[in-house]
């Protein structure tokens, strides 16, 4: 799964929930192996990218999620 999603209007934030294909407390396991600090909330995976990242730190995000994905 790659669905995300994030608050709009007065309730907005840089937080974002993905759902994984998988289990989300096992994914989220293996995205701490690969550096990606996240958490487990509402059965997705919970983050703040907002916070201190740029360009090469989302696309290292996203291969880290697919790796961690598969391996779940």
């Amino acid at each position: 799964g790659r669905d995300a999603s994030a608050s709009r209007g007065a309730a907005a934030s840089g937080i974002l929930t993905f759902v994984p294909a998988g289990n989300p407390e096992r994914v989220r396991q293996e995205l701490w192996a690969r550096g990606v600090v996240s958490k487990v909330r509402f059965g997705g995976i919970r983050l703040a990218p907002h916070y201190y990242q740029d360009g090469s730190d989302v696309e290292r995000f996203f291969a880290a999620f697919d790796e961690a994905e598969a391996a779940a």
